[in-house]
């Protein structure tokens, strides 16, 4: 991830990720992507590792849907592609850090380098 955006006013929360440079990176990937989730009624920001690195901060490793009623888990992943009704959508870094929302609705936007 690149860039995180809250406008608290609207309500919105907006992450963007561009595209690594590696040899395991497909050309034909997609080199920006913005995730818009509009009216957040909540927001959790658990903090990573203190020793991690940057490659590492900003490497995603799972986005899972998990209930609201059980916010104090925060590190567990369920095989799910929807959201029950509900349900916050988490965002688990590799080392740890973890993006907590709660939303009426995610929009995806593809080739934009603005967040």
């Amino acid at each position: 991830m690149v860039n995180f955006k809250y406008n608290v006013a609207e309500r919105e929360i907006k992450l963007h990720w561009k595209k690594s440079s590696g040899d395991w990176v497909k050309e034909d990937e997609l080199s920006n992507l913005v995730l818009i989730h509009s009216s957040v009624t909540f927001l959790k920001v658990i903090a990573q590792d203190e020793k991690s690195i940057y490659a590492d901060d900003i490497c995603l490793a799972e986005v899972t849907f998990f209930p609201s009623t059980t916010r104090e888990i925060n590190d567990s992943f369920v095989p799910q592609s929807k959201p029950k009704e509900g349900d916050d959508i988490l965002y688990i870094f590799e080392k740890g850090l973890v993006i907590r929302i709660h939303c009426e609705e995610i929009e995806l936007r593809y080739g934009t380098t603005t967040c």
